[in-house]
């Protein structure tokens, strides 16, 4: 009954994928990783996909199958997550200004998972809350950008459906829920609530 759990080991020697008790044998079904430049992986939430990263390529498994069903050709991305129902993959990699390279390019960036597709790529300088958050049934994605929170719905990500700015956010959260949505602001060094369209008091 244990033989759809699996633990996942990444050293020196790469990555390997063992069943859980009794037996603990290798996975033969996955194609061990041995580049030892892997420092990154991640399973997607809802168990279908696990994803890692080996200094060359992002390279995308299906659970059930344990083969690659995608790569994405990026050396640089240190950053891996998915959306809550494993539709999208979001990489990031550090935004590095040199002398030959004054303005880098879009350094996060947005897979549809199944086909390896870019939906879409932002600048994002800060590693600390770099990814974008999602609404559980992935209707409603957020992102920070200069304190302001950017709404996008429907994987729209053209244009913003709505955005909360000019109120110095710090950090947000969106909640993990679906309709009706919730955010939750962080703003630092306030004295009074921010004015979200609603009746508010000062904070004493």
């Amino acid at each position: 009954m244990f033989e759809n759990h699996c633990s996942i080991v990444r050293g020196s020697t790469g990555v390997s994928i063992n069943l859980g008790p009794p037996s603990y044998d290798l996975v033969s079904a996955f194609t061990r990783e041995d580049s030892k430049a892997c420092k990154t992986m991640v399973f997607d939430p809802q168990g279908k996909y696990f994803a890692w990263v080996n200094g060359v390529t992002v390279k995308i498994a299906s659970v059930s199958t344990w083969k690659v069903i995608t790569e994405i050709t990026k050396p640089k991305i240190s950053n891996l997550e998915f959306s809550p129902k494993g539709t999208y993959l979001m990489t990031w990699e550090p935004y590095l200004v040199t002398p030959t390279n004054p303005t880098p390019g879009p350094n996060l960036h947005i897979w549809r998972v199944e086909t390896g597709e870019l939906v879409k790529e932002f600048m994002q300088k800060r590693q600390i809350g770099w990814a974008p958050q999602w609404s559980s049934d992935e209707k409603i994605c957020a992102r920070s950008l200069n304190n302001d929170v950017l709404f996008y719905e429907d994987a729209n990500f053209e244009s913003e459906a709505h955005k909360i700015h000019g109120q110095r956010v710090g950090n947000f959260s969106l909640a993990p829920g679906t309709p009706s949505y919730h955010i939750l602001c962080y703003i630092p060094g306030l004295y009074e609530y921010s004015d979200f369209k609603f009746q508010a008091e000062f904070v004493l």
